[in-house]
């Protein structure tokens, strides 16, 4: 059964008109974060990323009985710790929070280039020709073997 053209016609209007009939919304879950200078991170997980903090990475180890050094340190009284041992235990966080930090400011920085590469992609597939015909070249490849993996 064909419809008829005046159906076609007013669905055709309505589509129009109303954008939303016509293509699909993303509506993300993640509201506001768009407006972050690094949309994948807080202020406060750049803060905690920088000073070497835990950012809640050893919660598993802990529940199942195998707390890191500072929470070793805060219970040194309780669990009778020797000098020794609070010594060792002050290094091996020492060495944590030094690796910790040069990781987190890897994340910081790899977060950074996913947001600037994500702005990028965005703007060759929106019709932004960039002033380089050969960056936008391959810019474009680059863009449309992504979304093919998609």
């Amino acid at each position: 059964m064909r419809p008829d053209i005046a159906t076609v016609i007013a669905l055709s209007a309505l589509s129009t008109n109303f954008p939303a009939l016509s293509a699909p919304q993303h509506h993300s879950s993640y509201g506001c974060q768009q407006h972050r200078i690094i949309k994948s991170l807080s202020r406060n997980d750049v803060e905690e990323l920088r000073r070497g903090g835990g950012w809640g990475l050893a919660k598993a180890a802990e529940l199942n009985g195998m707390p890191g050094p500072v929470h070793l340190l805060n219970l040194k009284n309780k669990i009778a710790l020797t000098p020794d041992q609070s010594a060792a235990i002050k290094a091996i966080f020492s060495d944590m929070r030094r690796q910790a930090i040069a990781k987190g400011e890897q994340l910081i920085s790899l977060d950074k280039q996913l947001d600037t590469e994500s702005k990028r992609v965005t703007l060759l597939t929106n019709g932004y020709v960039p002033s380089s015909r050969k960056s936008h070249k391959r810019g474009k490849s680059c863009t449309t073997s992504t979304y093919r993996r998609t």
